[in-house]
């Protein structure tokens, strides 16, 4: 694939291909699904259980959009999405996840191609 990242391919729910890039630098991970189109709609999920309810990781979810002052970085996931011509962004947090969700077109690409 290239010096500074891999990529491993597996296959998940009768067929549906994934592809999991890692940076050798970062240890950023990015999935990718190539399902059938033409739209995609997708939620990834994050462990976010609290010992008390105190709001935390409802908070989190919003600064994760809206940035704080120490990380003023508002609307990143938005700009993210409107770039792969997405319908926007949306997120929830219950008793012991957050998850966060987008809808957007299929694009078609070359992926694990070496």
């Amino acid at each position: 694939m290239s010096k500074l990242w891999s990529c491993t391919e597996t296959v998940l729910n009768g067929g549906i291909k994934l592809f999991l890039y890692s940076s050798k630098t970062t240890k950023l991970r990015v999935a990718i699904g190539e399902v059938p189109g033409p739209m995609v709609h997708g939620a990834v999920s994050f462990v976010t259980e609290a010992d008390s309810d105190d709001g935390l990781p409802h908070t989190l979810e919003h600064l994760v959009f809206m940035g704080s002052k120490k990380y003023p970085f508002k609307g990143v996931l938005d700009v993210i999405a409107n770039r792969c011509l997405a319908d926007g962004t949306n997120a929830w947090t219950d008793t012991d996840h957050t998850a966060y969700t987008l809808s957007t077109v299929r694009f078609q690409m070359d992926l694990c191609k070496k």
